[in-house]
């Protein structure tokens, strides 16, 4: 078994280590779009080598968050962006950093609410386009089900294999996705399944792999992200822990940027890519309030007395994927 130094008597030396590591020489750009208005009207037209569309943690919401006033987020605003941005030409990955299925328990196994919303965002995912979604640990009960392709979580052993790694040519770039979480509750984990220390996962899953770009998805571990981010090899991390203020972006070592809780906002990263990786970089925070516009109606919330499944009640968890 691998020895994780931060969990170990050794952390002064994984600090040492960390602050011994180069940094990452890059620049970040100021952001020239607008706020407001139309999908259309906020995106950005350069001459970026590509941009990352990122979002996470919808808790399997399907529409926009909750909240008074200025509700945020939902699967059909972010495919209207999404759409403005293909429109543009200018190559793109979408990525979901996790935490997308409601985790809710009762006891030791899913709530009935909790089942109906993440069968219902798992068929809304089959309407927007989603290229790789890390597993978090809330997403551990999907396993249980069968796969989609584009789920990634490095250092998850199960019976049913997650991949490691997504290799993708984004433009004409080869772009290798990986994902991590930390364990999650043991109602969640499916008898048998077991999690690497984060950074031995990570290394073991970009091992010999040849790509342009190296993007870490990272669910509900800040340390684990910022361990990460400093491994050599890793251009871009993607730290999503229920972050809900503007927090600039950081060169640490790799590219660390935030998702926003809830899906509220999408993260846009847009890379001016050479021979060393990452030269430049724009990193943009668009809120997917109703002035974006939608790409399709989501359905409303769903009322258990009608939209129950037939085997909601059975006790067994739900959540697999269409």
């Amino acid at each position: 078994m691998a020895l994780d130094p931060r969990r170990s008597g050794l952390g002064w030396l994984w600090a040492v280590l960390l602050s011994c590591a180069p940094a990452h020489a890059l620049e970040l750009r100021d952001d020239p779009g607008q706020r407001t208005g139309p999908a259309a009207s906020r995106v950005v037209e350069d001459d970026a080598t590509l941009t990352l569309l990122i979002t996470g943690e919808q808790a399997g919401e399907v529409g926009a968050c909750g909240c008074e006033g200025r509700p945020l987020g939902g699967l059909a605003r972010q495919q209207a962006y999404v759409e403005a941005v293909e429109a543009t030409g200018t190559p793109s990955l979408v990525l979901n950093a996790g935490g997308w299925l409601d985790a809710r328990a009762s006891g030791t196994e899913l709530t009935e609410r909790a089942q109906v919303a993440n069968q219902g965002f798992l068929k809304g995912l089959r309407r927007v386009r989603v290229d790789v979604l890390n597993v978090g640990w809330p997403e551990f009960a999907a396993l249980q089900g069968r796969g989609r392709p584009g789920l990634v979580a490095s250092g998850l052993h199960h019976e049913q294999p997650v991949l490691d790694l997504v290799t993708l040519d984004v433009g004409g770039t080869r772009v290798a996705v990986t994902g991590m979480t930390r364990p999650g509750m043991p109602y969640l984990m499916p008898e048998g399944t077991v999690t690497d220390p984060a950074v031995t996962g990570v290394q073991t899953a970009l091992a010999g792999v040849e790509r342009d770009l190296a993007v870490v998805l990272v669910y509900d571990d800040p340390a684990g992200a910022r361990a990460v981010s400093m491994l050599p090899g890793v251009d871009l991390v993607v730290d999503a822990a229920r972050f809900h203020g503007r927090y600039d972006p950081f060169t640490d070592g790799a590219l660390h940027v935030r998702t926003w809780e809830q899906g509220q906002r999408l993260t846009e990263v847009r890379l001016w890519l050479g021979d060393e990786g990452i030269e430049e970089a724009l990193v943009r925070q668009v809120d997917l309030d109703a002035d974006i516009g939608v790409a399709w109606l989501p359905p409303g919330p769903p009322v258990l007395e009608v939209y129950r499944p037939p085997d909601v009640g059975s006790g067994e968890p739900r959540a697999t994927f269409p």
